[in-house]
């Protein structure tokens, strides 16, 4: 072997040299054409057809014969690279933004609902049912956490305006939920008092 003599033969010169020494006439050149084919090969850097190379050898090569290419190919790859990453950032940052917001309006929502909430109940303190039940219905729409509580408040205020109706309504509404919790007892005691404001039958 040429390069076991001297390392610094190049391993595409030491196969085409091998190959013209080959014992069997067979596994040699089938003409000078061929050799020197190989050689007009070896010399622009191409891999050769004696020794078939592996793809990043190919792309080394390559890369050795057209270099103000390959940096621009390069330059290219890492720009797309770069700027790819830098829209994955943005997009995950703005996702995580439009997160925080939601939740912070979610937020924001429900402390305006137990606003209006506690401001109904200032208002019944005080006596002005009507901005009470206005209140009792923006905390209704706005999904107050204990609805039966705001909608006890409603028949409260029904009733302090002489809307025995509305009132009574409300409270049979009530009673047909299985969620009363705490409040079954409230809503057992205003099912008797309605009763006998309308003056349904015991």
């Amino acid at each position: 072997s040429p390069r076991s003599l001297n390392p610094a033969v190049p391993k595409d010169l030491e196969t085409l040299t091998l190959k013209c020494l080959e014992k069997v006439p067979a596994r040699r050149f089938a003409s000078v054409a061929d050799l020197q084919a190989e050689l007009l090969r070896f010399l622009s850097g191409r891999p050769l057809k004696s020794r078939p190379v592996s793809r990043i050898e190919h792309l080394r090569r390559w890369c050795r014969r057209n270099p103000v290419l390959a940096a621009l190919t390069l330059a290219f790859v890492v720009s797309l690279v770069g700027g790819l990453a830098g829209s994955l950032t943005l997009g995950v940052k703005a996702s995580y933004a439009a997160a925080r917001a939601e939740e912070e309006a979610e937020r924001v929502q429900q402390l305006l609902t137990k606003s209006n909430f506690q401001l109904a109940q200032l208002a019944s303190q005080r006596g002005k049912w009507q901005l009470a039940l206005r209140n009792l219905d923006l905390a209704l729409a706005g999904q107050h956490p204990d609805p039966v509580a705001v909608r006890l408040a409603r028949v409260e205020a029904f009733n302090a305006v002489s809307d025995v109706q509305s009132a009574a309504k409300e409270i049979d509404s009530l009673a047909a939920r299985e969620d009363l919790g705490t409040h079954a007892g409230e809503v057992l005691l205003w099912q008797g008092d309605l009763a006998s404001m309308r003056g349904d039958p015991q």
